[in-house]
């Protein structure tokens, strides 16, 4: 602006110069003048110069006014914190802070461990809530299971006093506790079975880990019912082990278990046969009759008997194939119920310890041993036995077998 002002003058004062010049040519027109010496001032290219210099220079300020800010901000700003450095005792305030820093990490050390204390008690809360319901579930699941059999003698409940956790009690059909030595030996076979079953529910949902399982002679001192609800279970179960990673062992010396519970061999399933004589022996079983049917081989020692008209011995037949063949039947009415619906006669002796023999729960198993069957002929003892059957509607049965244990050859 200065420069501007200074050509203005100049400018000015030349041009003052110039009208001076000429006011005097009027007043002298034809009087000769001498030429007006006056130095020429200067254009104002130089001073275009100047403004378009700043302008260029205005615009490239603009362009970085952002980050002249910013650097006159941290400069400021380095500027308050570098005087109030001086003004602080540092050296100070770096140990209070290490102090503070050990001390946090200390608590957050210990926030941590607690953290995951209260996780852990969490997952035990959670595991002892899960077992308190599987075991409910599972007292349930028995009671129903023992309730279709047709038990109301007993129930199970689970104790929930501190000192009984996880233990299993009984009441009556009063809802009076009982001792557990008050049930029979079958009754607590059959309990422990199926609280075994369902236990194995909860070892598969637990871990994935390889299973095996092992049941040594389970129908053994059971009634005809519960040995068919754990023929059931236990096909049941090795289904089961067919389609996951468990192994399952049945052990067992009784026949029909083995004829109902046998399945096809093939790479999931074989069976063995242990041999115990001098010394033990262990077969592995391809057919389906290698073990051999002993009912059956006690029907053709009848027929065998009868043939040779052997009385006695057949007796003793009879009375074998009865027992074996009560063990899987219950029957409906008791024995002297079933003999009142025969004709009166001395047969009816015959019958009633036949019968007895049948019956499971009966004290007078061989009752029938005392029997004189010096009179009796073969024909008159084997239609006695065949009216046992007809007496509990499987007449049909013994025709079955008594045929083919004839058709045997000696």
């Amino acid at each position: 602006m200065e420069q501007q002002e200074n050509i203005k003058k100049e400018i000015s004062h030349y041009i003052a110069l110039l009208l001076q010049a000429l006011e005097q040519k009027k007043n002298n027109l034809f009087t000769p003048m001498d030429a007006v010496e006056v130095d020429i001032p200067c254009d104002f290219s130089e001073c275009e110069k100047s403004i378009l210099a700043l302008w260029k220079d205005n615009i490239e300020y603009n362009k970085n006014i952002k980050m002249l800010q910013l650097n006159a901000k941290t400069t400021l700003l380095n500027h308050f914190v570098a005087r109030k450095y001086k003004e602080l005792n540092i050296e100070k305030l770096e140990d209070e802070y290490r102090v503070a820093r050990n001390l946090f990490s200390e608590i957050d050390y210990k926030i941590k461990n607690e953290d995951r204390n209260i996780q852990s008690l969490e997952e035990n809360r959670a595991k002892l809530l899960l077992e308190t319901q599987n075991e409910e579930r599972a007292v349930q699941e028995i009671n129903k299971l023992l309730q279709n059999l047709g038990n109301q003698g007993f129930t199970l409940f689970l104790k929930n006093s501190e000192n009984d956790n996880g233990m299993y009690g009984i009441k009556d059909y009063s809802g009076k506790e009982r001792d557990i030595e008050t049930l029979s030996t079958g009754e607590k076979n059959i309990v422990g079975f199926l609280w075994f079953l369902l236990s194995l529910n909860d070892l598969r949902n637990s871990n994935n880990r390889e299973q095996i399982i092992a049941l040594d002679d389970p129908i053994n001192s059971n009634d005809a019912n519960s040995q068919f609800l754990i023929l059931a279970e236990i096909k049941n179960l090795m289904s089961k082990c067919s389609n996951n990673n468990q192994q399952i062992f049945l052990l067992t010396h009784n026949n029909y278990f083995f004829n109902q519970i046998r399945m096809k061999n093939d790479d999931k399933h074989a069976y063995f046969k242990f041999e115990k004589d001098v010394k033990t022996s262990i077969l592995e079983i391809h057919s389906a009759y290698a073990l051999g049917n002993a009912y059956a081989e006690l029907w053709e020692e009848l027929a065998f008997t009868y043939k040779n008209n052997r009385v006695n011995l057949m007796w003793n037949a009879m009375r074998r194939i009865i027992d074996v063949f009560g063990n899987f039947l219950t029957l409906e009415l008791s024995p002297k119920s079933l003999v009142e619906k025969c004709k009166d006669g001395p047969d009816k002796t015959i019958y009633l310890a036949l019968l007895e023999g049948m019956n499971v729960n009966s004290h007078s198993k061989y009752y029938g041993s005392m029997i004189d069957l010096s009179e009796f002929k073969r024909e008159r003892l084997i239609n006695d036995f065949r009216q046992v059957f007809k007496l509990i509607n499987m007449e049909g049965h013994y025709k079955c077998y008594w045929k083919k244990a004839m058709e045997v050859e000696e």
